[in-house]
């Protein structure tokens, strides 16, 4: 089968990145919970230093408590391309890594590693935020909705694991940066002029995150849906923070990210500075 022609879901084959770091342990767990949840095949990848790999194998094991097979890959060299072409060669449908922890507290973002990976992968990747070691169950998902022919595969992708995780809710967000604009009106029309304009620009709205979810199956899930008002990317990592959620789910990036995203900030680097939760980057393979 051609990776590319690969629906997202099912997650039938899982791999987790490894390496001897602080969070190890709960990453593990939580590739284990994973591959019993969705019955999926499971590999952990380690790339680079051999030095460690009996601690890191010994540590794999210990968390490996309902005695599920898994099988551990060792590559050297650069560990984005071999990680990737590792995922490529197993047809990998969802490859776990870790964030990173800033010296500020309860603050996490993406190394360059890991940037690289969630913008080159050609499969879903799930970015883990600090977990339970015990308990990583997931409660409150919330998915970024934008007009773009992937989204449907985001979304179906959300109804999928709310399924599998029985969650019986989803919270769909639509942005956009639609208060400037109303701001604008307000300075040139009259206060009934510039009320009757936002409420229309709120209808449009609403109709737009209508239309984008028409197609959507959502098998008895309730679902909330939300229209904020903020730089994309950037509104919808606040709402996840405020509301406590435990996985945000968006799309892949339609391109690769440079330079000039990191300068001038794209709507999936405000995500990855600073994560909200843990995050999933769909990846539709088209």
């Amino acid at each position: 089968m051609q990776v590319f022609r690969k629906s997202p879901i099912p997650f039938e084959k899982i791999a987790c990145a490894v390496g001897l770091t602080p969070h190890l342990e709960a990453n593990v767990v939580e590739a284990f919970r994973l591959a019993s949840l969705y019955e999926a095949k499971l590999w952990f990848m380690h790339i680079g230093n051999s030095s460690n790999l009996r601690t890191i194998g010994e540590i794999i094991e210990r968390q490996n408590v309902n005695g599920l097979n898994y099988n551990l890959i060792v590559e050297s060299g650069n560990v984005v391309d071999e990680l990737l072409a590792q995922c490529k060669k197993l047809e990998i449908d969802l490859l776990i890594a870790g964030a990173l922890e800033k010296e500020s507290p309860l603050k996490y973002y993406l190394g360059s590693v890991s940037r690289k990976i969630c913008r080159k992968a050609k499969c879903s990747v799930l970015v883990l935020r600090e977990l339970s070691k015990t308990n990583s169950s997931i409660n409150k998902i919330v998915v970024n909705c934008i007009e773009n022919r992937k989204t449907l595969h985001t979304i179906n992708t959300a109804v999928y694991i709310a399924q599998m995780e029985k969650i019986n809710s989803l919270d769909l967000v639509l942005e956009n940066q639609l208060h400037g604009l109303s701001t604008l009106i307000n300075c040139e029309s009259s206060e009934v002029e510039s009320e009757n304009f936002q409420n229309e620009l709120i209808t449009q709205e609403r109709k737009r995150l209508d239309n984008i979810t028409k197609n959507v199956d959502f098998k008895n899930i309730a679902v909330k849906k939300h229209l904020i008002y903020a730089k994309p990317g950037l509104g919808i990592s606040n709402f996840a923070r405020d509301q406590g959620v435990d996985l945000m789910i968006v799309n892949s990036p339609d391109t690769q990210l440079g330079l000039l995203d990191r300068i001038f900030p794209h709507d999936l680097e405000y995500t990855l500075e600073d994560l909200p939760s843990s995050l999933l980057i769909v990846h539709s393979r088209e």
